[in-house]
Formats: structure tokens, C-alpha cells, sequence
């Protein structure tokens, strides 16, 4: 049982995670990035993998622009 509801926890906890991504996100705050580790991998099919914070900003900067073109 207790594995259970720690399963139920950390998917509790990743949700709110994944909401706080796109509320920030979303209001192109920079905080963003600390929902993320410093080994953070992204992939993302036109540009491939990115890793760590950096490149996860720079890559989030591209898309930015590239959707407000």
C-alpha cells in the first residue's frame, strides 16, 4: 500500500510541475528554468537533443521567435 501511495504522490507532484511549466512558459517567465536540473535533456525534432538549463533556454528562445515570425 505505502508503494501505492507513493506513486500517487510523485505523479501528484509531476503534474503540478508540468502545470507550473506552462504557466510559466507560457508568461515567458525565466523562472521556468528552475523546474528543471542542471543536466536537463530536451528533445525537440528539428533542432535534436539539448542538455543542461543553457541550451534548454537558447532552444526555447528559438522557438519563441521562430512562432512569433
Amino acid at each position: 500500500m505505502a508503494n501505492v501511495e507513493a506513486a500517487v504522490d510523485r505523479e501528484q507532484a509531476m503534474l503540478v510541475a508540468v502545470k507550473q511549466y506552462f504557466v510559466r512558459a507560457d508568461a515567458g517567465r525565466a523562472d521556468v528554468l528552475d523546474l528543471f536540473t542542471d543536466d536537463v535533456q530536451i528533445h525537440f525534432p528539428k533542432f535534436g537533443i539539448a542538455t543542461g538549463k543553457g541550451a534548454f533556454g537558447e532552444l526555447a528562445t528559438g522557438c519563441w521567435r521562430e512562432r512569433n515570425v
